[in-house]
Order: C-alpha cells, then sequence, then structure tokens
C-alpha cells in the first residue's frame, strides 16, 4: 500500500481519507522535535489533486491534524491535466488532548468534500484550449489508462479493445452524462451507491415501486439504506467482492428493515422473480466491465455512477449527516406533532437527541411514520424534497499543453 510507510496510528486515523480514494505518497516531511514528539507534513494525492495532512502528536501538547494545500511541493507532471490542490487554505486545526479518532476527522473532511468524488467546475478565465476535452481527458487518464495497464501489452493496443467493447463504451458514456463534472475517483461509500443504483434499484424494482401498491416510499427508503450498508462491506480499495454483492442483492431472505420484519421476498411476493433476473442482468454487465477493464477502472466508474442526481439525497454521502440535521430541526420546529413524542420522563430531551442520531446513522431503524414525517413533511422541506447543503465544488484551471503529445509520451 501506498501509505505503508505511515506510523500505524496516523493510518488508521486517516483511513476515512483511504476509503474515499486517498493515497499517502513517500514524499513526507518529519521534522524532529525530540524524545516523545513527532510532527509530519504528509501528501496525499486522489486522481489529479492534492492534500497536505499537517499532524503533531507528542508529550507536553495535544494531538493535532488539519488540511492544508500540498501542491508546491510536488513537480507538474506532463500528462496534459496536471496537479491542482484540493483545499486552497489550510483548515481549522483539529485538536483533542485526549487523542484523536477517525471519525472525528471523518466529521471535519466531509464538509470539505474529502471523502466524496471530487466535483468540479472550470475557471471562467480558463483558456478555451486547455478547457476543450478536460474531462475526456481525466476519464482517459483515470480509467482508460487504469484498464490498459490492467490489460497489459502496449497501451495503444488496449485502449483499441476497450474502444471496440460496446458495453465498456456504453457504461462510461452513461455514467459521465449522468454526473457531469464528477472526477472518476475511486471512493468505496460513492462506489456502493453505484452498486445499489445500478443492480439493485434502476432494475425491475423500480417498475415495481413506481405501480405503488407494493412498496412505499418509505419502504423503498429503507430498503435503499438497508442495501446499500449490506452491499458496501465488499468494497475494498483492491475492488469489488462479486461473489459476496451477488449473494446480498439475490438473496430473498433478506431483510429490509421494514417495522413488520419483512424480507425482500416476502415484500414483492410474485413479483421477486421478475427483480431477482433483472438484478442478476445488471450484476452481470458490471462484472463484464471488470473483466475487460479490471477491478480498478471498475471502481472508478462505480464511484461516479453513485455520485449523480440520483443519489444525492442517499444516506452515506459526505454531506448526508448536515442534511439530516437540517431537515430534523425543521420538521421538530415546524411539526411537532408528526415525530413521534417523547416520554413523560424524558425531561432532558435525550429522546430527540436519539432520533436525531438515528436519522443521522441509522435512519432505517427510525418507526415508519417518523420517517414518512422527516421524508414529506406537509411543506415538503423534508428528506424528498428540501434543498441540499452546499457541496463542495472545485473551481479548476486546466493548465495549455498538447495533451495527445503527452498522452504519447506517456505510454
Amino acid at each position: 500500500m501506498a501509505q505503508s510507510f505511515l506510523p500505524d496510528h496516523l493510518t488508521g486515523l486517516l483511513a476515512p481519507l483511504f476509503d474515499a480514494g486517498w493515497q499517502a505518497l513517500p514524499r513526507t516531511q518529519q521534522p524532529l522535535l525530540g524524545a516523545g514528539s513527532v510532527a509530519m507534513l504528509v501528501v496525499l494525492q486522489r486522481s489529479c489533486m492534492v492534500l497536505g495532512v499537517e499532524y503533531g502528536a507528542g508529550d507536553g501538547f495535544d494531538e493535532t491534524l488539519r488540511f492544508v494545500p500540498a501542491l508546491s511541493l510536488l513537480d507538474q507532471p506532463e500528462d496534459g491535466i496536471g496537479l491542482f490542490d484540493m483545499v486552497t487554505k489550510a483548515s481549522e486545526p483539529i485538536a483533542s488532548s485526549h487523542g484523536l479518532i477517525p471519525v472525528v476527522v471523518r466529521d471535519v473532511a466531509a464538509p470539505l468534500g474529502l471523502l466524496d468524488p471530487t466535483r468540479i467546475r472550470l475557471a471562467a478565465d480558463t483558456d478555451p484550449a486547455a478547457a476543450k476535452g478536460f474531462m475526456n481527458r481525466l476519464y482517459h487518464g483515470y480509467v482508460g489508462r487504469v484498464a490498459a495497464r490492467f490489460r497489459g501489452g502496449p497501451t495503444i493496443t488496449a485502449l483499441k479493445a476497450l474502444d471496440a467493447d460496446e458495453a465498456y463504451g456504453s457504461v462510461v458514456q452513461r455514467v459521465a452524462h449522468d454526473a457531469p463534472g464528477v472526477m472518476p475517483d475511486p471512493v468505496l461509500m460513492a462506489a456502493t451507491h453505484g452498486i445499489v443504483l445500478h443492480c439493485w434499484r434502476n432494475t425491475a424494482l423500480e417498475d415495481v415501486h413506481a405501480g405503488g401498491q407494493i412498496i412505499s416510499q418509505v419502504a423503498m427508503a429503507k430498503l435503499n439504506i438497508v442495501t446499500t450498508k449490506a452491499v458496501r462491506p465488499y468494497l475494498t480499495t483492491k475492488g469489488v467482492d462479486w461473489n459476496g454483492v451477488c449473494a446480498v442483492l439475490l438473496d430473498p431472505e433478506r431483510s429490509i428493515g421494514r417495522d413488520d420484519g419483512a424480507s425482500v421476498g416476502e415484500l414483492l411476493g410474485e413479483d421477486w422473480p421478475l427483480v431477482q433476473n433483472s438484478v442478476a442482468s445488471s450484476l452481470a454487465d458490471w462484472q463484464h466491465i471488470e473483466r475487460v477493464a479490471g477491478p480498478e477502472a471498475t471502481l472508478r466508474l462505480l464511484s461516479v455512477a453513485g455520485s449523480s442526481a440520483f443519489t444525492e439525497r442517499w444516506w452515506g454521502t459526505g454531506w448526508w449527516p448536515r442534511f439530516a440535521d437540517q431537515v430534523y430541526d425543521h420538521v421538530r420546529h415546524a411539526f411537532p406533532d408528526s415525530l413521534p413524542p417523547a416520554p413523560d420522563s424524558d425531561t432532558d430531551g435525550i429522546y430527540r437527541l436519539e432520533l436525531q442520531q438515528l436519522l443521522r446513522d441509522e435512519p432505517e431503524t427510525l418507526p415508519d411514520d417518523a420517517l414518512e414525517a422527516l421524508l414529506y413533511p406537509p411543506d415538503q422541506q423534508g428528506l424528498a424534497h428540501a434543498e441540499l447543503p452546499e457541496i463542495p465544488v472545485q473551481v479548476m484551471q486546466p493548465q495549455l499543453v498538447d495533451w495527445q503529445q503527452a498522452a504519447s509520451r506517456a505510454a
């Protein structure tokens, strides 16, 4: 692993970033501060974005961490893409005298867009020649060339073989169309959303749901969440364990989070074989993509697939905790009677805090009526329709190079 040279504690602390596709570069500075103390500047890279992590710990002072620009420490590659800072100014330091834990790092990293695939737009004054085809270059560099390395042999031969694969080309075109401006980063949660969207939700299951008689909006919301949580363990930075994913999605006995404890097979009844066959077909399509393009390229494509407007309101995005808090506070104040009443003994508001925490972390465990109130309050400013928190977008200015020559040199 690229981060194997880091201290074990720091590797664990940055685990949320590594799961989001960031890798530590060997260029790591470690000033000597004396016995019992350490200060490090770790440089991370994900696709063409770079991020500095300043870390300090030792006797007599807090353990601290902050995110800083790091582009000035690296040489620009001649690949027709270049490198860009993920943050343009240092973040507020995270500090603890009791030691930091990964969940704290996650909560700070998420609002900065570090845990979701990078969203980009080009600066208004970008040279038109530099802007032309920039997203295509990203796909060529971080999907096409990754797939070519997997296939082996001359790069141009591998790329021609990929171009000739109709299914591969169709998937690339589809995900790029559905999620414009999303960089093909290998983000595990986003890739999980991609699997759930393409291999579960957008199958015959959606047709059954559209009928409105079998699967309610609340049941579908819970089904999405429990399916996401069940699939997620089968994705690692090495790729997708398709055997595990298939076992989850094709299991009729799987619980769906309903109050009555029904399984997916019981919920769908006579429609289950139709859904099962449709899901199996979609899974086979993506397994074909992995056979021709390899696990990393597939992970990157799934990550983009899970980062479209279709999944922006799903549990598991980096902005979900802020969105959940925003909606919960609105419903609690505007329509308090729609939420389950607190016990008379709850004088400290603990029950309210527990409901809010469940919405953040385990919304599938909420009572059906509570989740419905949060999805569809009378003013429609709930989880289904309320405005999302601001999602970070990187304003980028591509370098002006002859990218075809650069690609030829890289080959």
